[in-house]
Protein backbone atom coordinates (compact mmCIF):
# COMPACT_ATOMS: atom_id res chain seq x y z
CA UNK A 1 0.00 0.00 0.00
CA UNK A 2 2.88 2.37 0.65
CA UNK A 3 3.35 2.43 -2.88
CA UNK A 4 0.25 3.73 -3.97
CA UNK A 5 0.62 6.77 -1.75
CA UNK A 6 3.11 8.40 -4.31
CA UNK A 7 0.55 7.95 -7.48
CA UNK A 8 -2.25 9.03 -5.39
CA UNK A 9 -0.35 11.97 -3.59
CA UNK A 10 0.88 12.88 -7.09
CA UNK A 11 -2.51 12.47 -8.82
CA UNK A 12 -4.58 14.47 -5.99
CA UNK A 13 -6.62 17.73 -7.34
CA UNK A 14 -4.81 21.25 -6.62
CA UNK A 15 -8.11 22.90 -6.03
CA UNK A 16 -6.53 25.84 -5.44
CA UNK A 17 -5.85 26.49 -8.89
CA UNK A 18 -9.68 26.01 -10.01
CA UNK A 19 -11.51 28.81 -10.97
CA UNK A 20 -8.73 31.21 -12.64
CA UNK A 21 -8.08 33.31 -9.40
CA UNK A 22 -5.97 30.88 -7.70
CA UNK A 23 -6.10 32.71 -3.94
CA UNK A 24 -8.47 32.61 -1.61
CA UNK A 25 -11.37 34.66 -2.70
CA UNK A 26 -11.74 31.15 -5.76
CA UNK A 27 -13.80 29.84 -2.95
CA UNK A 28 -16.78 31.86 -1.49
CA UNK A 29 -18.10 30.95 1.65
CA UNK A 30 -21.88 29.78 1.55
CA UNK A 31 -24.43 32.55 1.39
CA UNK A 32 -27.05 32.81 4.24
CA UNK A 33 -29.31 35.23 3.01
CA UNK A 34 -32.41 33.93 0.98
CA UNK A 35 -31.28 35.57 -2.22
CA UNK A 36 -28.36 33.91 -2.89
CA UNK A 37 -27.29 32.74 -5.90
CA UNK A 38 -27.81 29.36 -7.36
CA UNK A 39 -25.84 26.06 -7.04
CA UNK A 40 -24.24 26.63 -10.79
CA UNK A 41 -22.88 30.17 -9.81
CA UNK A 42 -20.47 28.49 -7.37
CA UNK A 43 -18.70 26.30 -9.76
CA UNK A 44 -15.21 27.74 -11.51
CA UNK A 45 -15.22 28.80 -15.23
CA UNK A 46 -14.94 26.13 -17.44
CA UNK A 47 -12.18 27.98 -19.17
CA UNK A 48 -9.58 27.79 -16.25
CA UNK A 49 -10.28 24.31 -15.30
CA UNK A 50 -7.26 22.48 -16.56
CA UNK A 51 -8.04 19.51 -18.03
CA UNK A 52 -5.61 18.96 -19.80
CA UNK A 53 -3.37 18.56 -17.29
CA UNK A 54 -5.71 16.21 -14.87
CA UNK A 55 -6.16 13.97 -18.13
CA UNK A 56 -1.72 13.82 -17.79
CA UNK A 57 -1.69 13.58 -13.97
CA UNK A 58 -4.68 10.40 -14.06
CA UNK A 59 -3.12 8.69 -17.35
CA UNK A 60 0.34 8.89 -15.44
CA UNK A 61 -1.78 7.98 -12.00
CA UNK A 62 -3.48 4.44 -13.97
CA UNK A 63 -0.06 3.71 -15.49
CA UNK A 64 1.87 3.34 -12.44
CA UNK A 65 -0.94 2.18 -10.62
CA UNK A 66 -1.45 -0.84 -13.36
CA UNK A 67 2.43 -0.97 -13.19
CA UNK A 68 1.76 -1.65 -9.57
CA UNK A 69 -1.17 -3.88 -9.87
CA UNK A 70 1.82 -5.97 -12.34
CA UNK A 71 4.19 -5.90 -9.80
CA UNK A 72 1.95 -6.51 -6.60
CA UNK A 73 0.33 -9.93 -8.84
CA UNK A 74 4.03 -11.36 -9.49
CA UNK A 75 5.19 -10.81 -6.07
CA UNK A 76 2.28 -12.77 -4.94
CA UNK A 77 2.47 -15.41 -7.62
CA UNK A 78 6.29 -15.77 -6.94
CA UNK A 79 5.54 -16.03 -3.18
CA UNK A 80 2.62 -18.36 -3.64
CA UNK A 81 4.68 -20.58 -5.93
CA UNK A 82 7.59 -20.52 -3.75
CA UNK A 83 5.09 -21.46 -1.12
CA UNK A 84 3.70 -24.03 -2.35
CA UNK A 85 7.38 -25.24 -2.95
CA UNK A 86 8.23 -24.73 0.18
CA UNK A 87 5.05 -26.59 1.45
CA UNK A 88 6.02 -29.57 -1.21
CA UNK A 89 9.88 -29.91 0.22
CA UNK A 90 8.65 -29.70 3.57
CA UNK A 91 6.35 -32.33 2.67
CA UNK A 92 9.12 -34.55 1.19
CA UNK A 93 11.39 -33.75 3.93
CA UNK A 94 8.53 -34.68 6.54
CA UNK A 95 7.71 -38.46 4.38
CA UNK A 96 12.00 -38.80 4.60
CA UNK A 97 11.97 -38.33 8.28
CA UNK A 98 8.58 -40.18 8.98
CA UNK A 99 10.50 -43.28 6.80
CA UNK A 100 13.86 -42.43 8.16
CA UNK A 101 11.93 -42.78 12.34
CA UNK A 102 10.42 -45.73 10.80
CA UNK A 103 13.00 -47.51 9.99
CA UNK A 104 14.68 -46.42 13.00
CA UNK A 105 12.02 -47.55 14.80
CA UNK A 106 12.27 -51.29 13.53
CA UNK A 107 15.74 -51.62 13.84
CA UNK A 108 15.21 -50.22 17.78
CA UNK A 109 12.73 -52.96 17.91
CA UNK A 110 15.32 -55.50 16.20
CA UNK A 111 18.15 -54.40 19.00
CA UNK A 112 15.27 -54.82 21.68
CA UNK A 113 15.01 -58.51 20.56
CA UNK A 114 18.74 -58.93 19.96
CA UNK A 115 19.32 -58.04 23.02
CA UNK A 116 16.64 -60.19 24.96
CA UNK A 117 17.27 -63.06 23.19
CA UNK A 118 21.44 -62.41 23.94
CA UNK A 119 20.20 -61.98 27.71
CA UNK A 120 18.46 -65.73 27.97
CA UNK A 121 21.25 -67.11 25.57
CA UNK A 122 23.32 -65.70 28.37
CA UNK A 123 21.62 -67.03 31.33
CA UNK A 124 20.70 -70.05 29.20
CA UNK A 125 25.01 -70.22 29.27
CA UNK A 126 25.68 -69.43 32.81
CA UNK A 127 23.42 -72.04 34.10
CA UNK A 128 24.55 -75.04 31.60
CA UNK A 129 28.47 -73.79 32.94
CA UNK A 130 26.66 -73.80 36.41
CA UNK A 131 25.49 -77.56 36.02
CA UNK A 132 28.72 -78.14 34.09
CA UNK A 133 30.43 -77.02 36.97
CA UNK A 134 28.41 -79.35 39.53
CA UNK A 135 28.93 -82.54 37.05
CA UNK A 136 32.37 -81.71 36.94
CA UNK A 137 33.01 -81.32 40.85
CA UNK A 138 30.99 -84.54 40.98
CA UNK A 139 32.53 -86.65 38.44
CA UNK A 140 35.68 -85.65 40.02
CA UNK A 141 34.54 -86.68 43.71
CA UNK A 142 32.89 -90.02 42.19
CA UNK A 143 36.25 -90.31 40.24
CA UNK A 144 38.11 -90.02 43.19
CA UNK A 145 36.14 -92.51 45.25
CA UNK A 146 36.03 -94.92 42.38
CA UNK A 147 39.98 -94.83 42.53
CA UNK A 148 40.33 -95.74 46.32
CA UNK A 149 37.19 -98.41 45.77
CA UNK A 150 39.55 -99.72 42.74
CA UNK A 151 42.88 -99.59 45.18
CA UNK A 152 41.07 -100.75 48.60
CA UNK A 153 39.87 -103.73 45.73
CA UNK A 154 43.32 -104.04 44.35
CA UNK A 155 44.58 -104.72 47.97
CA UNK A 156 41.94 -107.04 48.90
CA UNK A 157 42.32 -108.82 45.42
CA UNK A 158 46.01 -109.06 46.15
CA UNK A 159 45.05 -110.04 50.11
CA UNK A 160 43.04 -113.03 48.73
CA UNK A 161 45.82 -113.86 46.01
CA UNK A 162 48.33 -114.41 49.27
CA UNK A 163 45.78 -116.02 51.18
CA UNK A 164 45.05 -118.69 48.58
CA UNK A 165 48.31 -119.02 47.48
CA UNK A 166 49.34 -119.68 51.22
CA UNK A 167 46.22 -121.80 51.40
CA UNK A 168 47.50 -123.51 47.98
CA UNK A 169 50.50 -124.24 49.72
CA UNK A 170 48.74 -125.45 52.91
CA UNK A 171 46.61 -127.64 51.09
CA UNK A 172 49.72 -129.67 49.08
CA UNK A 173 51.54 -129.68 52.46
CA UNK A 174 48.60 -131.30 54.07
CA UNK A 175 47.96 -133.35 51.02
CA UNK A 176 51.02 -135.29 51.84
CA UNK A 177 49.76 -136.34 55.14
CA UNK A 178 45.93 -136.80 53.64
CA UNK A 179 46.95 -139.87 51.49
CA UNK A 180 48.30 -141.90 54.13
CA UNK A 181 46.18 -140.59 56.78
CA UNK A 182 43.08 -141.65 53.61
CA UNK A 183 44.52 -145.02 52.75
CA UNK A 184 44.96 -146.18 56.63
CA UNK A 185 41.15 -145.50 57.56
CA UNK A 186 40.48 -147.02 54.21
CA UNK A 187 42.56 -150.24 54.70
CA UNK A 188 42.50 -149.96 58.75
CA UNK A 189 39.28 -148.36 59.79
CA UNK A 190 37.00 -149.75 56.67
CA UNK A 191 36.00 -145.91 55.76
CA UNK A 192 35.21 -144.69 52.16
CA UNK A 193 34.44 -141.14 51.54
CA UNK A 194 32.18 -140.35 48.80
CA UNK A 195 29.49 -137.94 46.91
CA UNK A 196 26.14 -138.04 48.33
CA UNK A 197 24.41 -136.13 45.26
CA UNK A 198 24.52 -132.56 46.46
CA UNK A 199 27.66 -130.06 46.10
CA UNK A 200 27.21 -129.51 50.10
CA UNK A 201 26.73 -132.54 51.04
CA UNK A 202 29.29 -135.71 51.47
CA UNK A 203 28.53 -139.32 52.32
CA UNK A 204 30.96 -141.67 54.68
CA UNK A 205 30.65 -145.21 55.00
CA UNK A 206 32.14 -147.26 57.42
CA UNK A 207 33.07 -151.49 57.04
CA UNK A 208 32.67 -153.44 59.71
CA UNK A 209 34.02 -156.73 58.85
CA UNK A 210 33.16 -160.36 60.98
CA UNK A 211 35.95 -159.45 64.23
CA UNK A 212 34.66 -156.28 64.82
CA UNK A 213 32.24 -157.16 67.46
CA UNK A 214 29.46 -157.30 64.60
CA UNK A 215 26.09 -159.58 65.44
CA UNK A 216 26.25 -160.43 61.47
CA UNK A 217 29.21 -163.23 60.49
CA UNK A 218 29.46 -161.65 57.15
CA UNK A 219 30.62 -157.84 56.44
CA UNK A 220 28.24 -154.86 57.38
CA UNK A 221 28.34 -151.23 56.36
CA UNK A 222 26.80 -148.44 57.99
CA UNK A 223 26.90 -145.06 56.48
CA UNK A 224 25.66 -141.05 57.08
CA UNK A 225 25.79 -137.89 55.19
CA UNK A 226 26.96 -134.80 56.09
CA UNK A 227 25.86 -131.69 55.76
CA UNK A 228 27.65 -128.68 55.13
CA UNK A 229 25.81 -126.04 53.63
CA UNK A 230 25.91 -124.04 56.28
CA UNK A 231 22.18 -123.60 57.32
CA UNK A 232 22.14 -126.79 60.04
CA UNK A 233 20.78 -126.64 63.50
CA UNK A 234 23.49 -127.95 65.80
CA UNK A 235 25.25 -124.70 66.06
CA UNK A 236 29.17 -123.77 65.01
CA UNK A 237 29.85 -123.91 61.22
CA UNK A 238 26.68 -125.46 60.37
CA UNK A 239 27.52 -129.07 60.48
CA UNK A 240 24.58 -131.37 60.31
CA UNK A 241 24.35 -135.02 59.57
CA UNK A 242 21.11 -135.96 57.89
CA UNK A 243 20.87 -139.75 56.96
CA UNK A 244 22.24 -141.82 58.55
CA UNK A 245 22.05 -146.07 57.70
CA UNK A 246 21.53 -148.00 60.32
CA UNK A 247 18.79 -145.37 61.62
CA UNK A 248 20.02 -143.64 64.73
CA UNK A 249 16.59 -142.42 66.31
CA UNK A 250 17.03 -143.30 69.55
CA UNK A 251 17.71 -140.49 72.38
CA UNK A 252 21.28 -142.10 73.03
CA UNK A 253 22.55 -142.32 69.54
CA UNK A 254 20.88 -138.60 68.61
CA UNK A 255 22.14 -137.14 71.47
CA UNK A 256 25.83 -139.19 70.66
CA UNK A 257 25.89 -137.54 67.32
CA UNK A 258 24.96 -134.09 68.34
CA UNK A 259 27.80 -133.88 70.46
CA UNK A 260 30.36 -135.20 67.90
CA UNK A 261 28.82 -132.94 65.50
CA UNK A 262 29.85 -130.25 68.15
CA UNK A 263 32.83 -131.15 68.73
CA UNK A 264 33.79 -130.86 65.25
CA UNK A 265 32.40 -127.48 64.89
CA UNK A 266 34.55 -126.46 67.61
CA UNK A 267 37.75 -128.17 67.23
CA UNK A 268 37.67 -128.17 63.79
CA UNK A 269 38.78 -132.11 64.02
CA UNK A 270 37.34 -134.20 61.42
CA UNK A 271 39.43 -137.07 62.44
CA UNK A 272 38.12 -137.27 66.21
CA UNK A 273 34.19 -136.62 64.45
CA UNK A 274 35.01 -139.98 62.40
CA UNK A 275 36.38 -141.90 65.08
CA UNK A 276 33.14 -140.77 67.26
CA UNK A 277 31.13 -141.84 64.51
CA UNK A 278 32.61 -145.44 63.87
CA UNK A 279 31.94 -146.16 67.67
CA UNK A 280 28.24 -145.18 67.80
CA UNK A 281 27.96 -147.15 64.16
CA UNK A 282 29.38 -149.67 66.24
CA UNK A 283 27.21 -149.61 69.43
CA UNK A 284 24.39 -149.87 66.99
CA UNK A 285 24.99 -153.00 65.36
CA UNK A 286 26.16 -154.94 68.43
Amino acid sequence: MAAVVGPVADSTLNLSTIGGGGGPSALRAPYTTPSAPSMADTLPSLQNFGFDDLRSRMTSFSTRFDEFIERGRMRVLEERNQFRMNVAEMNDQQQSTNRALAALKSKSSQHSQALSHQSAETAEMHSAITNLTHTRDANASHASDRRRKVASTKSSIADKRRQLKDRDAYLQYQAGFNGPECRFWEECLGLKIQGAGREDRVRFSFVFGRGSGSRNSSETEAWFELDMSGTGATGGKGYEVVRAKPHLDDAGSTDRVDACVREMCEKEDLGSFLKGMRQIFLDAIR
